[in-house]
């Protein structure tokens, strides 16, 4: 499965994975906020975090139940909302 960057993201490594095994994300976005979420585009799968900085490596731990939402998916696309 691909991961890319999306709006508000600068980078996400790793830029693949298998989907199978648990695995964790080291992202930078692209400007600060607070009170955000970060979420894979088209899947129930996100993180909310109460800041974010360009300068901090944010870690994502996928692991257990939300690896089964990625199923069958080929590419997955994160991107930062606003919590809701």
């Amino acid at each position: 499965i691909k991961l890319s960057p999306g709006k508000g993201i600068r980078y996400i490594v790793p830029n693949f994975i298998s989907g199978e095994k648990e695995f964790k994300a080291y992202v930078r976005v692209l400007e600060p906020a607070r009170d955000v979420r970060l979420g894979f585009e088209g899947v129930d799968v996100s993180f909310k975090k109460p800041v974010v900085k360009p300068s901090e490596m944010l870690e994502l731990n996928l692991k257990g139940s939300r690896l089964s939402a990625l199923k069958g998916k080929s590419e997955l696309v994160l991107a930062v909302g606003r919590k809701a």
